[in-house]
C-alpha cells in the first residue's frame, strides 16, 4: 500500500521520498517556461523583421 505524500510531510521525513518527483516537476516547469520565452521571442523577432533572436527580444518578453 502506497502512502500519501502528506503523510511524509507530517512526519517531516520527506526529503528522500519526494525528491525525484520534485525534480521531474521542476524540469517540466523550466522546460515549459523556456519554450514560452522562445516562442514569444520568435514572435518579437518576426514583428521587427529580423532573422535571429537577440537578447533584447528576450528581455522584452520577460518584462
Amino acid at each position: 500500500m502506497e502512502r500519501r505524500p502528506d503523510s511524509y510531510l507530517n512526519r517531516k521525513r520527506y526529503g528522500n521520498q519526494l525528491d525525484l518527483d520534485a525534480l521531474d516537476y521542476w524540469a517540466s516547469v523550466l522546460e515549459y517556461l523556456g519554450v514560452e520565452v522562445l516562442k514569444l521571442s520568435g514572435n518579437a523577432v518576426q514583428d521587427s523583421k529580423r532573422s535571429r533572436i537577440i537578447t533584447g527580444q528576450i528581455k522584452l518578453v520577460i518584462r
